[in-house]
């Protein structure tokens, strides 16, 4: 009696070092998607403040036109003709928003490769997780039948 007392207390605890260890692999995973999830904040933090960046380079370029515009209409009348100042300064708006635009483009490919990456390896985790769960579901019942009979 007392050897089926100890086989049973035995059966026991391995089933508690079992789900402490499913607990913990679960607990790990949350952790991970977290830290993904503190990633992708992070990206597009830095992605806002490139896009503020810009803008306010955008911001100095349209108002340095303005000013040249104001000076040019001052000193030389209403020339309706764009002075070589401001075309250099359109061609640098537009090289500049077109880089930028190219960036945008770039970095939102990547953050989706990134998280299509990440969700791959949260699914294969979670495979595993459920798999190793059958596999004791599947060894404790075979323990069970095993000491039953």
């Amino acid at each position: 009696m007392a050897e089926e007392e100890r086989v049973k207390l035995r059966i026991e605890i391995d089933g508690m070092h079992k789900e402490r260890e499913t607990a913990k692999k679960v607990y790990e995973d949350k952790i991970a998607a977290i830290r993904d999830e503190l990633e992708a904040r992070e990206i597009e933090i830095s992605m806002l403040k490139s896009e503020r960046k810009r803008q306010t380079k955008q911001d100095h370029l349209q108002t340095a036109v303005k000013d040249l515009q104001l000076e040019e209409s001052e000193s030389v009348g209403d020339s309706k003709e764009p002075s070589n100042e401001e075309q250099v300064l359109e061609s640098l708006r537009q090289n500049l928003q077109s880089q930028h635009n190219r960036q945008l483009v770039a970095l939102r490919s990547e953050m989706e490769q990134n998280l299509q990456e990440k969700q791959l390896v949260h699914e294969t985790s979670m495979a595993k997780i459920r798999s190793e769960i059958f596999y004791q579901k599947v060894e404790a019942q075979r323990r069970l039948k095993k000491h039953e009979g």
